[in-house]
């Protein structure tokens, strides 16, 4: 391809990006203007060709899912950004605007009918919106039905347990649905904080007249004026500026003021670029004159703020969505087996009545619905996120705890978080000599310093320059959280407040002077400038030597200082000297290459002298020096001014300068590390040995970076630099084969731009692999990229927790499972858009936190398997009673008791347990909060003993009333002859006494008298009081009624056993042959099925350790079995009560004793269990504990290695032999690198071999 034809591709390429934009941007009507005019100036052949490509990629994107093109289209704007490098004439002209006239009153008027300068504000879904939207799912649902067949069955029975019963499901439904819907996000809407920061007016220039208009009206192409104090109402490029200094931090999270100019800094990244005011930025200083290039909704800070605003931008958590799952999976199931189960009993020959299918519907949604779990899991939460906030921890999302217990790779910044964010001075470098800069504070006293304040003039000279040339002072004013904390009290007066004020500020002085200099507070917005006074203080008082050579005003009576920008990479000051030869002395700091240059003499023992070759080696090597150990540098430098060119009356122009700012004399280097936050090394090597991936993400240089990762165990293997330095393998080979990556931002927006259209399955790819390495940090990293990092991450299998300081960085927050932001550092949106914000900022809180969501994951799901277990024992009695056709052994609002007092609340206690073994010293546990294993345990292992306990409780207590199994099935449905009030069972009456049957005697046989007929209630009061013998009756030929409630041959065993017991063990009530006996018999239930509840509650607490020997830490679990036995007291002995909910006093034989065995048996197997987990466990340890003593041991660890090394070697060498010797040495370069990097490795091996290459 020839190059005539590669500028041709290119610009097809171009072309086509821009046509795709028309495409897929809502673009303004001036931006598809330009587009078309592009188009319009290619001949014929290229505009085919590129019209061609752009439709071919507007119909993938078509191909797209509404939800997938969303996301390629929003929150990239700033990537079709070009008005900072295209130069003012054909901007003016794309704008069609004059830079001296403005707009005309005529298009601006049309320009702003078709869009107003005002934030978007996204309407999100209100609470009342998020309620009806959980109320309506499946599992709610199934509630509110049972409530309402409940309300239906009251209006048949008018029974007063059935209302109560359907008030509590209501009631219940409504609580869960707010609690499930509940979402603690702040600032969910971060563009309203914004849109407060516009101003209501500003200054155009229209028709040629500088006016002032609101701020909505401004439209593109509009001219604006800005000065100091003011904020930028739109996207503006700078057309002339005058001492321009404007705050970006809702841009960059830096409070530092950066000089602004109309010369484009930087081409590639409009973020990044001097000649760019992006609207909500501040003016500090000065005034611009500027061309509107975007409003309202086609702003940088809409699109930003737009794709964070979104509610599908805050998605439901993995958690709440694995619990909808599963909640819905049962609802489905558990209808299922009902309509299957109906079928079974509407299908038989004799239909019953229809209430007791009702009864079984009700029945088995409470039963079979985990009524409690969403407010199990949310009380839970919110237990978990008090303890984190007494950790420095504040959730802003509760859902995120657990989630953050998961995590398997952490995104951290490096600035604050890794390090204490508190540079200090470790080594200085004047007079050709480098030197330890210990603090002298912190010397001892017969300690000998490296440097000597006495005799190095140098010394004192590099002392004067660093302070002078820093705005930085010892702050000893009171904090303003104290002064907060005191204006807020409104239990005192003003005076009172006044007092108190002066007396913290007295006592707070007092504290300070008893503390050491470089522990004092700084006012200083720069940290390198706080070091340097903390590092010169205790050598001479920078008061005084700010007395002896103040700074002078310029001639607009401001200080004469040229501030630091990121353009210019230097600061200077012009202080007054006395010398006899001169009266100025400017000082001059910044980054070495700059300030160096800046020079032509080098000072040296107090001499100048001239920067020949030999200094220019000397800089060099002590540069490289110092940026190997990844320390910040800043050099020093001063000229006197000559009294003859600068009297005491010039005026100097710090804007333009009127004074030389080369020829300088060089003084030396300071330079600067932060150092590692206390604890962050052991803290990261804690997560690497808990399985967690930490990822380190700064905008520091490469060597900086490298270094702050060895020193906190980011990085403990050789990097790819380091690895191609060493063995000179070439890059390629240097990525491939080292464990270590350290990898440039500006490589990462190489590769993103690479793969910019491409389909989405092809992106990715290559920082995937670079993410699969062990370690990997990245170094100039942009905010931009973050969120494609953790994207990546994320495809790669990784539960990412990320940390975030900036708007910018709310992308990547958002796209993380969990987003974390910083107190001290980060701004307000990035503060109100994360699910975690750290009080500290420190990285170890950010470990505590993890630990403590470990600890709530695994305790979850102790809580969340011990109220599964319960709904087995209960649907699966209600099914057996249903297709028995019997009595059911529990009713509803049992159930609903069990459940809430037994179950959850007791569940809840679980939160408070301690680990069993450190959570930190395993891999973090990836399965679903409710997965197979836990399902097993529930369903199919605890849930029967409870079942089985509570059938031999039923049965046992039905025996002792003379009732045996076969006496009682089918009885519910069956319709009976309900005697009269009054009416006495008579075996000699040929109507057995009751009244009813009294009308229909002599009975026929032949006849049907179903008419006379009722189905009875057998699970609350109304025929408690007369003999089922009475209405269990047949009809006999003779024209008499026999009893058929019992069978012959066991009515006199049972009568006998009645007599004998009924007014004895059962409190004086009417129990033989009545439907009381069943309110008995449900109650044993309940008591046998609870005392197994309450078995497995205690054992359930540990997974490894035996119950047998445990030690009970705290009261939790004690004071969970006392809420579990004492719901059931409350219940069952008081009598107002158990009337309500069909319970009854027992005798003693049948509080529990029935579930004992199921009790045993459990408690048996449980410890087996756990016996095998501990033997497991212990092998594990064992053989880890003898690969330590093997690699401790020199001799097997030599033989070991060399095991390894050889098998590898072998292996190496016929890989290596096929590959490169059997093809003739014919090989790439690339081959090239890696036959040198194997031939170095093993070394050893080839000459061995005797291999001659």
């Amino acid at each position: 391809m020839t190059d005539y034809q590669k500028v041709k591709k290119d610009q097809n390429v171009k072309l086509s990006s821009l046509i795709i934009s028309a495409f897929t941007q809502d673009m303004n009507d001036l931006q598809q203007k330009e587009i078309q005019r592009k188009i319009n100036s290619l001949t014929d052949g290229f505009k085919k060709i590129a019209i061609r490509q752009a439709l071919k990629r507007n119909k993938y994107l078509s191909n797209q899912s509404d939800e997938e093109q969303s996301k390629l289209r929003q929150g990239e704007s700033y990537k079709f950004i070009d008005a900072h490098r295209i130069i003012l004439e054909e901007l003016l002209e794309r704008y069609q605007t004059d830079i001296y006239k403005g707009l005309t009153d005529k298009d601006a008027k049309l320009r702003s009918l078709k869009q107003k300068n005002k934030i978007k504000i996204i309407t999100q879904n209100s609470m009342l919106k998020r309620f009806l939207k959980e109320l309506l799912t499946l599992f709610h649902l199934l509630i509110l039905l049972a409530s309402i067949l409940c309300f239906i069955l009251y209006s048949q029975q008018k029974q007063f347990q059935m209302l109560v019963t359907a008030i509590l499901l209501l009631c219940f439904v409504i609580i869960s649905s707010i609690i499930g819907s509940y979402r603690q996000r702040k600032g969910q809407n971060i563009l309203e904080n914004i849109e407060k920061s516009i101003p209501k007016n500003c200054i155009v220039t229209r028709d040629g007249e500088d006016r002032q208009i609101l701020s909505i009206n401004l439209v593109p192409g509009d001219i604006i004026k800005l000065s100091e104090g003011m904020t930028s109402p739109a996207d503006v490029r700078i057309i002339a500026s005058t001492d321009l200094y404007v705050n970006k931090e809702i841009y960059t999270g830096s409070s530092i003021e950066e000089y602004m100019h109309p010369e484009c800094s930087n081409k590639e990244n409009p973020l990044n670029t001097n000649n760019i005011i992006f609207l909500g930025s501040k003016i500090v200083r000065g005034k611009a004159k500027c061309l509107v290039i975007s409003t309202g909704v086609d702003t940088l800070i809409q699109d930003l703020g737009y794709k964070c605003s979104q509610e599908d931008y805050f998605p439901d958590s993995q958690l709440k969505k694995d619990f909808d799952q599963f909640l819905n999976i049962v609802s489905i199931v558990l209808i299922s087996i009902t309509i299957f189960t109906l079928l079974i009993n509407l299908g038989k020959s004799e239909i019953f009545g229809m209430q007791y299918h009702l009864q079984y519907m009700i029945g088995m949604i409470v039963s079979g619905l985990p009524l409690g779990m969403i407010i199990l899991k949310t009380s839970y939460l919110l237990i978990v996120q008090k303890q984190l906030n007494e950790e420095n921890i504040d959730v802003n999302y509760i859902e995120a705890i657990a989630i953050l217990g998961q995590t398997t790779c952490i995104c951290t910044d490096m600035t604050g978080t890794l390090t204490l964010n508190k540079p200090i001075v470790s080594n200085i470098w004047y007079d050709d000599k480098a030197r330890l800069a210990k603090n002298k504070q912190l010397a001892l006293p017969t300690e000998k310093l490296q440097y000597n304040i006495q005799t190095d003039k140098t010394l004192i000279e590099l002392m004067y320059c660093a302070t002078l040339c820093n705005d930085s002072n010892f702050d000893d004013r009171l904090p303003q959280q104290i002064i907060k904390e005191v204006v807020n009290n409104k239990k005192m007066s003003f005076e009172q407040k006044k007092e108190k004020l002066q007396k913290e500020q007295e006592q707070y002085t007092k504290d300070l002077k008893k503390k050491q200099w470089i522990d004092w507070p700084c006012s200083g917005i720069h940290h390198n400038e706080n070091a340097l006074i903390k590092f010169f203080q205790p050598l001479k008082d920078i008061r005084i030597i700010r007395d002896e050579q103040p700074i002078v005003r310029d001639f607009i009576k401001n200080k004469a200082k040229i501030p630091f920008s990121i353009s210019s990479k230097f600061s200077s000051v012009i202080c007054r000297n006395n010398k006899e030869n001169s009266h100025y002395t400017l000082y001059t700091k910044g980054a070495p290459s700059v300030v160096w240059n800046m020079c032509d003499k080098v000072m040296y023992k107090g001499e100048v002298q001239s920067k020949n070759s030999s200094w220019e080696i000397k800089f060099e090597k002590i540069l490289q020096l110092y940026g190997e150990k990844g320390e910040r540098v800043l050099a020093f430098a001063k000229l006197d001014l000559p009294q003859e060119e600068f009297d005491y009356n010039f005026q100097f122009n710090m804007t333009n300068p009127n004074f030389p700012l080369n020829n300088q004399v060089f003084i030396g280097l300071i330079s600067q590390l932060d150092p590692p936050d206390y604890g962050s090394a052991n803290m990261v090597r804690i997560c690497k040995q808990a399985g967690i991936k930490v990822i380190m993400l700064t905008g520091e240089e490469s060597l900086t970076a490298t270094q702050i990762a060895k020193s906190c165990n980011v990085i403990t293997m050789q990097t790819q630099i380091e690895l191609n330095k060493e063995l000179n393998v070439g890059e390629k080979v240097a990525f491939q084969e080292a464990q270590a990556l350290v990898i440039d931002g500006e490589e990462v927006a190489k590769i993103l731009t690479r793969e910019e259209g491409l389909p989405k399955k092809q992106k990715g790819l290559i920082l995937k692999e670079y993410l699969r390495k062990p370690e990997v940090i990245f170094s100039k990293v942009q905010p931009a990229h973050k969120e494609q990092i953790v994207k990546t991450l994320q495809k790669t299998g990784y539960l990412v927790t990320a940390t975030g300081l900036t708007i910018r960085d709310t992308p990547a927050l958002r796209q993380a499972e969990v987003g974390v932001s910083f107190a001290i550092q980060g701004d307000q949106v990035a503060k109100d858009t994360s699910d975690i914000k750290l009080q500290n900022d420190q990285f170890i809180t950010l470990v505590k936190g993890i630990e403590k969501g470990r600890l709530a994951f695994d305790n979850l799901k102790k809580s969340v398997t011990f109220c599964l277990s319960s709904t087995v024992s209960q649907i699966a009695a209600f099914i057996f009673f249903y297709l028995s056709e019997m009595p059911f052994g529990l009713t509803p609002i049992q159930v609903f008791i069990l459940d809430i007092g037994l179950i959850h609340l007791p569940a809840l206690l679980y939160v408070y347990l301690q680990p069993e073994i450190p959570v930190m010293e395993r891999k973090p546990e990836l399965s679903n909060q409710v997965n197979k294993k836990m399902i097993f345990s529930s369903y199919l292992y605890f849930g029967w003993f409870s079942l089985f306990a509570g059938f031999l409780a039923y049965f046992s207590v039905l025996s002792d009333f003379g009732l045996s199994y076969s006496d009682v099935k089918g009885l519910s449905a069956l319709k009976v002859y309900v005697p009269f009030v009054g009416d006495e069972y008579d075996p000699q009456s040929p109507w057995l006494g009751n009244s009813l049957l009294r009308h229909i005697y002599p009975c026929d046989s032949s006849k049907n008298y179903e008419t006379n007929q009722t189905f009875l209630d057998w699970q609350y009061d109304s025929h408690i009081f007369f003999d089922l013998r009475l209405a269990f009756a047949e009809c006999q030929k003779d024209g008499s009624w026999k009893s058929t409630f019992i069978k012959e041959e066991s009515q006199q065993n049972s009568y006998n056993l009645c007599q004998n017991l009924g007014l004895n063990i059962f409190n004086s009530r009417p129990n033989c042959y009545t439907t009381e006996t069943f309110k008995y018999a449900q109650t044993a239930y309940l008591y046998a099925s609870s005392l197994v509840m309450i078995i497995q509650y205690y054992i359930s607490k540990s997974k490894i350790q035996s119950v047998l020997y445990d030690r009970i830490e705290n009261l939790a679990i004690p004071s969970g079995i006392f809420l579990q036995i004492l719901t059931l007291l409350i219940f069952t002995l008081i009598e107002s009560i158990n009337d309500t909910f069909s319970t009854r006093k027992l005798d003693l034989k049948y509080y529990g004793w029935f579930g004992v065995p199921f009790a045993i048996l459990l408690v048996i197997l449980e410890e087996l269990k756990k016996k095998l987990i501990r033997d497991q466990l212990s092998n594990s340890k064992q053989q880890k504990q003898k690969n330590v003593d093997q690699e401790a041991d020199p001799e097997k660890k030599s033989l070991k290695e060399e095991e390894k090394k050889d098998k590898k070697e072998n292996e190496g060498f016929e890989d290596e032999k096929d590959n490169l010797i059997y093809k003739n040495m014919h090989f790439n370069q690339e081959m090239q690198n890696k036959f040198k990097f194997f031939i170095k490795k093993n070394e050893n091996t080839w000459i061995k071999r005797n291999i001659l290459i």
